[in-house]
């Protein structure tokens, strides 16, 4: 039998339906004014933030020190919300202005308090929000004063022209700019120059280096689809030829490993006076200090190393954006690239070495060494917590973990880490869940004890033993843990006839007794054969 409503039912559910759909749509509004679909509307940040287009043009008055310009900045909200609020990275003073305006449209900074300069970064509220999908065209343009060559002598910069802060977290943005340079004046720039238009093209870049100087030499080559270039005085160009060679050499190295080099560009420029190292300047753009500094004669060393090192955070820093504050990851891989181009290459077999010593050196002296801290606790150490902490235990952690996981393992995670998260930010704790899923392993127990406690590895061979039995010998090699945390650390048993055989102790026993058998006779145990583990020989003295 066929069921019908009665008539007034009809009537009373069709009015039902038209009052929700009505009250939904009034609704929609609302929910999308804001994150979280309510709540009040003003600037925020989207979890993964719009990556942008830049199309600028510069013009510098080198002579009377000013810069201006004018461009666009295209964006699309990829969001579930609308963005009503966009925050821009400039400053307006006296000697500095910046109007922004969306289809002729002039905005006004929020931040208008009558006073003389409006700090950086400004907000803007937009026309109209942009509604999640959409696209939008920020016209700009720009004016500042800045001491350029030869009035102060190089100028290096990130910020040359106005561009979008999302509360500082970083994405690849694209760049298409073109400098107008006045004669005399050297320039570089990140990406690379299109010489049909006259700009500098970067299609993914993190940030945009520019660098102005005055009677600089530039040279440059082709590597595998690289072009890399150097910028040097008189005075620092034998370091940069010895930069440039190795730049060559690490690159090729680097693109054998890892199957890739994350930009088409790359350009060494000097820095400061002394040698302190060096810098990423933006992407693509490294400086690299004391180039004048350099004699005839002395060891090619320390140009290698720092070349290498500059690299690797092109890699980890430009290419896979950091997450943290204090930021620790990058560095600590881009370590791990100089680290083994130097030892493959055999430029500096004891590269690895020298960085756990000074982390080493650093627990020896009794500094707290934990790494995951609050900012503001960085600031009160007394201690240089970049070079003794972020510099040598960071990477120390790194190669433990290739000591704990083998070389294949720990291979892959690397790889994988550099292909799935180019122009993202990756964390420590993202780090710790890649690892755990390519193992199949939880992995809490080793960062917990490296990265947010200040334990330290110290094990030793107490006692070796090796007893005839038949056909060979069993012998027996007692290790005992004396510091503060665990890990399984390997052992190499060397036997009399030449052979050897590596086992490993369980890391929750304070004591292990590892068994070998062998037909010769144990000649020697050795802890860390590979020596990845930045372990003490000694006990730490009390504080």
């Amino acid at each position: 039998m066929k069921f019908k409503l009665f008539p007034k039912d009809e009537k009373f559910f069709a009015l039902f339906r038209y009052a929700f759909l009505i009250s939904g749509l009034a609704l929609l509004p609302w929910l999308s004014a804001s994150p979280g679909g309510g709540g009040p509307r003003g600037f925020w940040t989207p979890q993964d933030p719009p990556k942008a287009r830049y199309v600028i043009d510069a013009h510098i008055d080198a002579a009377n020190g000013n810069l201006e310009g004018k461009g666009i900045i295209i964006f699309r909200n990829a969001a579930r919300s609308s963005i009503d609020t966009v925050a821009v990275n400039w400053s307006t003073g006296p000697a500095s202005s910046l109007s922004v305006s969306v289809s002729g449209e002039p905005l006004a900074p929020l931040n208008q308090d009558n006073a003389a300069t409006l700090p950086s970064p400004l907000f803007y509220r937009l026309p109209e929000a942009l509604r999640a999908g959409r696209t939008i065209k920020l016209e700009i343009a720009f004016k500042t004063q800045v001491a350029f060559p030869p009035a102060k002598a190089p100028h290096t910069s990130s910020s040359f022209f106005p561009s979008l802060n999302w509360d500082g977290l970083t994405v690849h943005d694209s760049y298409s700019v073109k400098l107008d340079i006045p004669p005399g004046l050297t320039v570089a720039a990140t990406g690379r120059l299109d010489p049909k238009t006259g700009r500098y093209e970067a299609p993914a870049a993190r940030s945009f280096g520019v660098f102005l100087g005055k009677g600089m030499k530039k040279e440059s080559r082709e590597v595998e689809g690289v072009l890399i270039t150097t910028v040097a005085t008189e005075k620092g160009a034998r370091a940069a030829a010895i930069c440039l060679e190795t730049a060559d050499d690490v690159i090729r190295f680097a693109r054998a490993w890892l199957g890739f080099y994350p930009f088409s560009y790359l350009t060494i420029i000097p820095g400061g006076d002394g040698r302190w190292g060096g810098y990423p300047v933006a992407t693509g753009m490294v400086a690299i200090h004391g180039q004048e500094t350099y004699k005839d004669g002395e060891s090619p060393l320390w140009w290698k190393w720092i070349t290498a090192h500059e690299i690797g955070h092109q890699y980890w820093g430009e290419w896979v954006l950091d997450a943290d504050d204090p930021a620790w990851l990058w560095i600590a891989m881009g370590i791990t690239l100089d680290t083994e181009y130097l030892t493959r290459r055999g430029i500096d077999p004891e590269r690895r070495a020298k960085w756990m010593g000074n982390y080493l050196n650093g627990v020896r002296s009794g500094y707290d060494m934990t790494v995951d801290i609050p900012p503001a606790q960085v600031e009160k150490i007394p201690y240089d917590h970049n070079n003794t902490v972020i510099h040598s235990k960071c990477p120390s952690i790194v190669f433990a973990l290739d000591s704990l996981l083998g070389r294949p393992a720990f291979e892959k995670i690397y790889k994988r880490c550099l292909t799935e998260h180019g122009g993202r930010g990756l964390g420590w704790r993202d780090f710790e869940r890649v690892c755990e899923r390519e193992t199949g392993q939880s992995l809490a127990w080793f960062f917990d004890q490296w990265v947010r406690s200040n334990a330290y590895l110290f094990y030793k061979i107490a006692a070796t033993d090796s007893r005839p039995e038949s056909p060979g010998f069993r012998s027996f090699v007692t290790v005992r843990r004396l510091g503060t945390m665990r890990m399984p650390i390997p052992v190499k048993a060397l036997f009399e006839d030449g052979s050897e055989e590596i086992k490993v102790t369980e890391r929750g026993l304070d004591t292990n007794v590892l068994v070998f058998i062998s037909k010769a006779r144990l000649k020697e145990a050795v802890l860390d054969p590979e020596k990845k583990l930045a372990m003490l020989d000694e006990p730490v003295p009390p504080n």
